[in-house]
């Protein structure tokens, strides 16, 4: 697997996968400057 300390200081896009019950890595998004809000990742 890759290290996740590769991702540090990144803003990376996932998606849950519920039959994993975890986060899946999706890519690393360089076109944002910003991660998302705390309520746009509880919806």
């Amino acid at each position: 697997g890759e290290d996740p300390m590769e991702y540090s200081g990144k803003i990376i896009e996932c998606s849950w996968n519920p039959d994993q019950m975890c986060w899946e890595y999706m890519r690393v998004r360089v076109d944002k400057t910003t991660p998302n809000a705390w309520n746009t990742y509880t919806k």
